[in-house]
């Protein structure tokens, strides 16, 4: 996986996923194969619904990533916008997508993103 030319994810590489309740995004701290921090990769989803070992939950096309050195980016605004035209997400959906995918470039900008947990 490459962002203008940059490895985010390779094969072999480790990523470390964190999936909170409740929550419109999911984390993914992303490593190459030689295990150097590469960024961190926020998917833009549904709250996942958590039933036991099976989970639930809808991508909603948009992905937020931020580099080692704090440059932070929003991602795939062109497959998001093809599925809101293909009628692949509604209204309130996207809207809620958007929303939250701002919410992590603002937070993100006054460092109070990602959640100390990550």
């Amino acid at each position: 996986m490459r962002h203008d030319g940059n490895i985010m994810l390779e094969q072999g590489s480790l990523a470390l996923w964190f999936t909170f309740p409740n929550v419109w995004h999911d984390i993914g701290l992303f490593h190459r194969a030689d295990r150097t921090f590469t960024g961190l990769y926020a998917n833009i989803l549904t709250p996942p619904i958590i039933d036991g070992p099976i989970w639930h939950t809808t991508d909603l096309f948009l992905d937020v990533w931020q580099t080692p050195e704090g440059e932070i980016l929003l991602l795939d605004e062109n497959e998001f916008a093809d599925a809101k035209k293909m009628g692949l997400i509604d209204l309130e959906t996207a809207n809620r997508a958007w929303e939250e995918s701002q919410r992590i470039l603002s937070d993100a900008a006054l460092g109070v993103w990602p959640p100390n947990c990550v």
